[in-house]
């Protein structure tokens, strides 16, 4: 038996390439079933049968998921990875956003690969989405190295097509992930055209050696700002003059019982750097983010706040240069427009550096 109550051969019909492969039904079988089977041998019957649940919306819009397969960083990179689901979009409870539509969830991807591929050469396409991620910052100290990874974790990507990782080691010490959405989403005339929405904000480790590490080697930081810092990086080498942090009601992890927890996370964390709350779903955040000046910082905290502040602008910095190779300089949308578009053209490959790019945005931090 293949899934439950269905033959091995019939869930092998699922995923048999007809014909016509483009043709969205055909896609939809095919994908449904690579799905179900995926599943089944990793968690049983009960979890495939959910998964498929999840995906029932789409037998009736077919159309929807052929569009987002027109996607060349899906089609490229993910869908042949035998470790990714391609219908993440629509087979998990909640994508990105808590309650988003089906048809938004697509959207969202869909403007999220698009920018992705108008944005970056095939190199760091296939570094962040099939390989094992992109370094854009490293320390060593006092026998430690720590380091930011920008990757595409297959399992997580329900919660953000992309993930700035921090370690120390193998050992990660915070989880910040995103995805590029149009700010249409948030229904709010203060921020528009593709924008960065932070939709995971996570530390681990509380109380081990690995994070006693860090707080030795960075006194007086967290490792979440340092996740904030490479995120405005990124934003900051593409032209961004703004972001949005992802409201803590609105996270698809959020649970009632945690409110406080939730709003400590996410909420709070964004109005800490100047966050203002938007009409739906997310806070707004400059770029670079808003910080009091030091001059008005208390006398006796004036140090620390410089040398954190130092550190913040050495993973800003670092993260500009290290995307700055990768970097496709054409802008991908114009001031008089508040879309851009979603037929991506096929990546080429960038000059070896974007220097200039990296010089621009490593100014930026206040």
């Amino acid at each position: 038996m293949g899934v439950q109550g269905m033959p091995a051969s019939g869930a092998l019909l699922l995923t048999t390439h007809l014909s016509h492969p483009t043709r969205p039904l055909t896609l939809l079988l095919q994908q449904a079933g690579r799905l179900a089977q995926r599943r089944y041998r990793d968690h049983g019957a009960a979890d495939a049968l959910r998964a498929l649940a999840g995906v029932a919306w789409l037998w009736r819009h077919p159309e929807q998921l052929a569009r987002l397969f027109q996607e060349p960083v899906l089609r490229r990179w993910i869908v042949d990875d035998p470790q990714a689901d391609p219908l993440v979009h629509a087979s998990h409870r909640d994508f990105l956003v808590r309650s988003l539509t089906g048809r938004q969830r697509i959207q969202c991807a869909r403007d999220h690969y698009a920018h992705e591929a108008l944005k970056f050469d095939s190199r760091y396409l296939g570094l962040v989405y099939r390989g094992a991620g992109l370094t854009l910052w490293r320390r060593q100290t006092a026998g430690h190295t720590f380091t930011i990874t920008l990757c595409s974790p297959a399992a997580q990507r329900h919660e953000g097509l992309l993930s700035l990782v921090l370690k120390c080691g193998d050992h990660t010490l915070h989880r910040m992930a995103f995805a590029w959405v149009d700010a249409g989403l948030f229904c709010d005339a203060s921020i528009w055209g593709p924008t960065m929405l932070l939709t995971r904000n996570q530390t681990f480790g509380a109380g081990s050696g690995h994070r006693q590490a860090f707080e030795a080697a960075f006194p007086h930081n967290s490792p979440a700002y340092f996740c904030l810092a490479a995120a405005q990086g990124i934003a900051a080498l593409l032209g961004h003059q703004s972001m949005a942090g992802i409201r803590h009601a609105d996270q698809i992890a959020y649970e009632p019982q945690h409110a406080a927890s939730f709003q400590r996370s996410y909420s709070d964390f964004w109005a800490q750097f100047g966050g203002v709350e938007l009409h739906r779903y997310a806070y707004k955040l400059s770029v670079p983010v808003e910080l009091k000046p030091l001059s008005e910082v208390k006398a006796s905290h004036r140090s620390r706040a410089r040398n954190r502040r130092e550190n913040w602008q050495g993973i800003f910095r670092a993260t500009g240069e290290a995307l700055g190779r990768y970097h496709l300089v054409p802008p991908v949308f114009r001031p008089d427009r508040r879309q851009w578009p979603h037929q991506a053209p096929a990546p080429v490959t960038a000059p070896p550096a974007q220097a200039e790019s990296a010089a621009a945005a490593s100014a930026l931090w206040p």
